[in-house]
């Protein structure tokens, strides 16, 4: 965790640099000198070496996840500020101001930069986190744990590709068992895949997550319930959780992505 700490506090400095660097510009009055910037622009604070990082890092271990695509997002969005000033410092000369591309720019950049002071925050927030250490107990060993976590993953993954109302869902749902896999709190939520036949639910309520496979009728398959604890509860078949093709998707809470596929 202490490299992927490093990276995160590289990447917040960086951002910072270029949100200062940036910021300036962004009122869309005439410049005396555009050439004055030229060094700026081709020293340019550059994010997408630790974003890479990360990436490399998050394909051995799935908690540092989400702290990577949150890199990688702040590193594209670096990207477009330095393109986006490099058309606009030129076109802001005084001696011939280029109005068209300078409105035409400026509400992205903005956007942009409004954007990566709120992946600060967030990156701020995620520092606390992992500098306090991981909590005497985690989850993120525990095989069952994680065998559940990849269905969250992979399953809702999967459907928001079709249906994007749902990928809010899916980001809000794997955010709360990062942090319930750390001991911390994290809100509840509820899904499930259904067809004629069977149910396949997932719960979490604060303080346990459980998976249960049911029929139609309500007698249940299996049902396997892990608490904030450790301790696991019933049991549950594997091959269930990959078997969700053709299944349509229901989602109970929290009430903001409710969903119901008919």
């Amino acid at each position: 965790m202490a490299a992927l700490t490093q990276i995160v506090q590289s990447v917040i400095d960086g951002i910072n640099e270029v949100i200062n660097l940036a910021s300036p510009f962004a009122s869309g009055d005439p410049i005396p000198d555009s050439s004055v910037y030229d060094s700026m622009l081709q020293n340019f604070p550059t994010i997408d070496r630790q974003a890479q990082e990360a990436y490399d890092l998050a394909v051995e271990d799935e908690e540092k996840r989400d702290q990577a695509q949150v890199l990688i997002e702040a590193s594209d969005r670096v990207s477009a500020v330095y393109t986006m000033l490099y058309d606009i410092i030129p076109a802001r000369d005084s001696r011939d101001y280029d109005f068209t591309t300078v409105s035409m720019t400026l509400p992205y950049l903005t956007f942009t930069l409004s954007a990566l002071a709120d992946i600060v925050d967030e990156l701020n927030a995620d520092l606390v986190m992992m500098r306090a250490g991981p909590s005497p107990i985690s989850l993120s060993d525990n095989m069952m744990y994680r065998r559940v976590f990849a269905f969250v993953v992979e399953s809702l993954g999967a459907y928001s590709k079709e249906h994007e109302e749902v990928a809010g869902f899916k980001t809000f749902a794997v955010q709360q068992l990062m942090k319930f896999s750390h001991g911390m709190e994290a809100e509840a939520f509820s899904f499930s895949f259904y067809d004629d036949t069977s149910v396949l639910s997932c719960a979490f309520d604060w303080d346990d997550l459980e998976v249960t496979n049911s029929t139609r009728t309500g007698e249940t398959a299996w049902s396997l319930t892990i608490n904030r604890n450790g301790d696991i509860h019933g049991n549950m078949d594997s091959g269930d959780l990959e078997n969700i093709r053709g299944k349509k998707l229901t989602i109970d809470s929290p009430k903001e992505y409710y969903y119901y596929e008919e």
